[in-house]
């Protein structure tokens, strides 16, 4: 009898890690010696509540929350609508934060038949607000994370 509880236990933990897994694949703060790796389908609430974000970043982020409407918005989501007059690209010009993400390409193979694969490709912020990525569709470019240095952290003036 125990055995047959344990495998239904497992049964459910599989089938809640399949249903939670895609949203929780994207959030996570990260640091090493001299970088931090923000998931990029964190809210602005979500990040200022986790205990893994420097506290210099926090600040900025709750200045960024009371500028900005943003609280809900998915950073991902607020890195595509965001514009060059508004604070948050001021604060992360200054963190000069990269960001990760997938694009999509189409290509031949030697049959002819037309394939689409995604490219990973590192962008500066600037490059990111200003460039056409960010007028393609959502579909096409992924964003999957931000990362900036430390160093850069250091020297923010919130």
């Amino acid at each position: 009898m125990q055995g047959v509880f344990v495998i239904q236990t497992c049964c459910r933990r599989k089938a809640w890690l399949k249903m939670n897994c895609s949203d929780v694949d994207f959030k996570y703060v990260l640091q090493d010696l001299s970088h931090v790796y923000i998931g990029a389908r964190s809210t602005y609430e979500e990040l200022v509540a986790n205990e893994d974000i420097p506290g210099k970043l926090r600040s900025a982020l709750y200045k960024i929350i009371q500028t900005e409407e943003v609280p809900g918005i998915l950073l991902q989501d607020h890195l595509y609508i965001m514009e060059e007059d508004s604070y948050s690209f001021f604060v992360f010009k200054q963190l000069k934060m990269t960001i990760k993400a997938m694009e999509l390409h189409e290509g031949k193979t030697i049959t002819g038949k037309i394939t689409k694969k995604h490219k990973e490709k590192l962008y500066t912020i600037t490059d990111f607000v200003h460039g056409e990525q960010k007028k393609k569709q959502k579909s096409e470019v992924v964003i999957q994370e931000i990362s900036f240095k430390k160093l850069n952290l250091l020297m923010l003036d919130v």
